[in-house]
């Protein structure tokens, strides 16, 4: 099994990591908390030889765009994932080139049986997005 994270950057060199399959793909730089404690979350449900795909496309402040969400979403399905845990949305976005990509993006993603998990919302009043498409857990 092969699961793609997207989040910010890891920090490989804490020892939690030793001896795991983890291939990490930086398209940005920035601050390595965030995906580090998501991604020790995740060895906790999974196994441990699982091969983890990690794309950081959380900069600083842990800003993100649609563009590299786009971005990193391709990757993982180039990468051959079986699963793509999104731990962040996007609250407002608009009828624009990149919002009707990730619709397709995630559509072409339920094609090929890769299911996506995406947060469900960071302030309590909307579901954010890409958590709010439907074919989106």
């Amino acid at each position: 099994m092969r699961i793609g994270v997207i989040d910010s950057n890891i920090n490989l060199a804490d020892s939690f990591f030793f001896e795991k399959r983890i291939k990490v793909f930086s398209l940005v730089s920035g601050p390595t908390s965030h995906g580090t404690n998501v991604l020790k979350v995740l060895y906790k449900i999974i196994p441990q030889q699982t091969e983890v795909v990690v794309v950081a496309i959380l900069g600083n402040e842990n800003k993100s765009s649609l563009k590299l969400l786009n971005e990193a979403i391709k990757i993982c399905l180039s990468e051959a994932v079986d699963i793509i845990n999104i731990s962040m949305g996007f609250e407002k976005i608009n009828n624009s080139d990149d919002c009707t990509e990730l619709k397709m993006l995630c559509k072409t993603s339920e094609k090929h049986h890769i299911q996506i998990f995406s947060a469900y919302t960071n302030n309590l009043s909307e579901i954010s997005y890409p958590a709010n498409l439907p074919n989106v857990i």
